[in-house]
């Protein structure tokens, strides 16, 4: 995925936040949007060690690493009693796993490093263009990425508009 981890952590983030009141939906917006991109933080560590592998082989894109990470934070959350920590755990970790398996339609991702290295992908995109980018960008897998876009941007606007009639509604007309 190129373009749509952000638009479809707000669309997953979107469906948890209706759960809750708005002022607690808010709070759920900033762990939901950063946990959808946070795996892509290893291409700091991929520039900086010049291309040397594929950024999904470091640990921020291993699925078990992040399986690890959340059962360890829901033990010291119900050790320590913070059973509203429970609700960020979940919107983070499936954030988290909706990254990974969006990586995996392109591919690959190693979901079961570091103990097999077997690469996941369903869907192999051909190189027909010098420049790698162009590959995905002329594949149907983006025009998937669009759609998920679309999508986002209309719950937002949608979602916006909602809020501007409901609150024209409570004012008086004259």
């Amino acid at each position: 995925m190129l373009i749509a981890h952000l638009p479809a952590g707000y669309l997953l983030t979107k469906a948890f936040s209706l759960k809750f009141s708005a002022g607690e939906g808010r709070k759920l917006w900033l762990t939901g949007l950063i946990a959808s991109v946070l795996p892509d933080i290893d291409l700091v560590f991929y520039y900086l060690e010049g291309g040397i592998r594929i950024h999904r082989q470091y640990f921020t894109h291993w699925p078990l690493f992040w399986l690890a990470l959340l059962a360890a934070s829901i033990i010291l959350s119900a050790r320590f009693r913070k059973r509203e920590s429970i609700t960020y755990l979940i919107v983070f970790f499936s954030g988290i796993m909706l990254h990974l398996v969006l990586d995996t339609v392109a591919g690959p991702v190693y979901w079961l490093a570091p103990f097999d290295w077997t690469p996941t992908r369903w869907v192999r995109v051909p190189r027909t263009e010098s420049w790698w980018l162009m590959n995905l960008v002329r594949h149907r897998i983006f025009k998937a990425e669009l759609v998920i876009c679309g999508a986002a941007l209309a719950v937002y606007l949608m979602s916006a508009w909602r809020v501007r009639r409901l609150e024209g509604a409570g004012k008086p007309r004259g």
